[in-house]
């Protein structure tokens, strides 16, 4: 639709050059959101995430080993957030139901836990939980003083992630 050329908001422009495409606040949220799939690293852990939420939903002896985690929607970012907060908070008891199959598949992957594990607390950490659309402009200010503290405070910010993520990687 915002296409420039032979979309709508072109076809627009023609019939009324003043006119202003304008996103609304939640679609402009889902776009910074979706940019962070663009970072390999966040593209990778969320892609990690989906087939193993995938691989327990498609079986269902598999599913009743782990905690009921929501599908990845990729669509809806309040959703994607939920889905990937509940796979965290419940990442212990996932990565001992996988340890059978992970060790036989992928043995090669098992060193990538941690790393998988630091994205994944970069990504809890700067989204929120859930948000109501009047709130969305509230959170992107909070978000904006967030990154503005991290980055001041970046050598304790990147050693809390990292004790969390310590923590995480010991349990597992």
């Amino acid at each position: 639709m915002a296409g420039k050329e032979g979309r709508v908001q072109a076809l627009i422009k023609n019939k009324f050059p003043k006119a202003t495409l304008l996103h609304y606040s939640s679609h402009r949220l889902n776009l910074v959101v979706n940019d962070l799939n663009y970072v390999s690293c966040i593209k990778n852990s969320i892609g990690t995430i989906k087939s193993t939420i995938n691989f327990f939903r498609e079986s269902p002896q598999r599913n009743n080993t782990v905690p009921n985690v929501p599908i990845l929607c990729e669509t809806r970012w309040t959703q994607k957030y939920k889905s990937i907060y509940v796979f965290y908070k419940n990442f212990i008891s996932i990565v001992a139901a996988l340890t059978p199959f992970y060790e036989k598949q992928f043995p090669h992957q098992v060193n990538c836990i941690p790393n998988f594990v630091c994205h994944t607390n970069i990504y809890i950490h700067c989204l929120p939980c859930y948000l109501d659309l009047l709130k969305v402009k509230n959170h992107v200010k909070r978000l904006l003083e967030i990154l503005k503290r991290d980055r001041e405070n970046s050598d304790e910010t990147f050693q809390n992630i990292f004790r969390r993520c310590e923590f995480t990687s010991h349990q597992a």
